[in-house]
């Protein structure tokens, strides 16, 4: 259980919260106005360890923000009014069930992706990868091996692209941006396709006259 909030705010009504202890852990964190730097990597992080977690999970700070979150800090409720122990015991015992449905769905995506890496379908094999960041959970089995899998995926892309790119087949540099769409990648290849091998920007002597 997250609480966001300034000051002394919160959104627990009167009751005696102690008896949830053993089913949950409750942390204030103190809401800040400062923004996250954005990344070019759809990869999600743990938005419980940023620097900033009033910024990552979007809390606006006019008012106390409570989160029904899971052990990794993966959100499935949140509330932004007062809530009584027996409200708060309903979405407990609701994350249970999100959680399997996440696991479930990370691990059909993965399987999926995997396959068609496996088949040498890269592009298919992205789109899988990223349903899966979409999703926006970390922590579980199948999202860590879907990161595995995209971090190779992206560094035998980078080493493809930079042999295209010294060999200066910008064909097949286009052919890879729209197929690492989405991803790092794809800014980086484009950067190499403004500055292709031989280029000359420095006017030349016909110019010059």
């Amino acid at each position: 259980m997250l609480l966001i909030a300034k000051g002394e705010g919160t959104c627990f009504k009167e009751g005696d919260f102690s008896t949830l202890e053993s089913r949950a852990v409750f942390v204030k964190i103190p809401w800040r106005a400062d923004k996250l730097e954005e990344s070019a990597s759809p990869v999600p992080t743990s938005k419980l360890l940023s620097p900033n977690p009033s910024a990552a999970y979007d809390v606006k700070g006019d008012k106390p923000c409570l989160l029904v979150c899971d052990w990794f800090g993966n959100e499935y409720f949140r509330m932004e009014e007062e809530v009584s122990v027996d409200e708060l015991t309903k979405f407990l015992l609701k994350v249970n069930e999100e959680i399997k449905d996440n696991i479930e769905k990370l691990q059909k995506n993965y399987d999926k992706a995997k396959a068609s890496r496996d088949g040498g379908d890269r592009k298919n094999a992205i789109k899988g990868i990223l349903k899966n960041f979409k999703m926006d959970v970390v922590g579980f089995d199948p999202q860590l091996k879907t990161i595995e899998m995209y971090n190779k995926i992206i560094e035998e892309g980078r080493t493809e692209a930079k042999e295209k790119h010294s060999r200066n087949d910008l064909d097949g540099l286009k052919a890879m941006q729209k197929e690492f769409k989405d991803t790092e990648l794809e800014p980086e290849i484009a950067e190499m396709l403004k500055n292709p091998v031989g280029a000359d920007s420095s006017p030349t002597t016909q110019d010059k006259k």
